[in-house]
Order: C-alpha cells, then structure tokens, then sequence
C-alpha cells in the first residue's frame, strides 16, 4: 500500500500529566495526524521500543477494548459506522 492510497483521518492531539521520561513535573503533548490504511498485517515490522506486545483488531473492537487508551480510541471514531 502506498501512501497515495491511504485516507486522512485527522489531527489529534493527546495531552498527558506525565510523560516516558518520568520527568516529575513535566507532562506530554503529542500531535498525530492519522491516515487509514489497509493491508496485510504481516506486511509490518512494529516497533519495539516503546510497546512490547500488539494485538491486530476491527475499529469497532478498538472502541470497546479496556486496555486502548481514550486518545487512542478517538482516532478509530470516524472509520467505524
């Protein structure tokens, strides 16, 4: 899949009281920009710097999911109808 081929989701921008660090005192603002993309699993070499396990679900699982934080919920709002 190319990136041409992918549909924009939108801005989010998450904003957290800490941060990876564990800097006391300092919190977190990220800016995403979200695009929707679909493929083949398989096809991914996640990271694993930061996230030790993935698990590959339908948006509307992600909505309902108790371990997917709300900021990340909200990027799955508009591809499930």
């Amino acid at each position: 899949m190319h990136i041409a081929q992918s549909r924009f989701v939108g801005v989010f921008e998450p904003f957290y009281d800490v941060n990876f660090a564990g800097v006391i005192g300092a919190g977190t603002h990220y800016v995403v920009l979200a695009y929707l993309l679909q493929t083949e699993h398989r096809l991914f070499a996640l990271p694993r710097q930061q996230h030790s396990q993935y698990i590959w679900m339908q948006p509307d699982q992600a909505m309902q999911h108790p371990l997917i934080q709300p900021y990340t919920q909200a990027y799955f709002e508009s591809t499930v109808k």
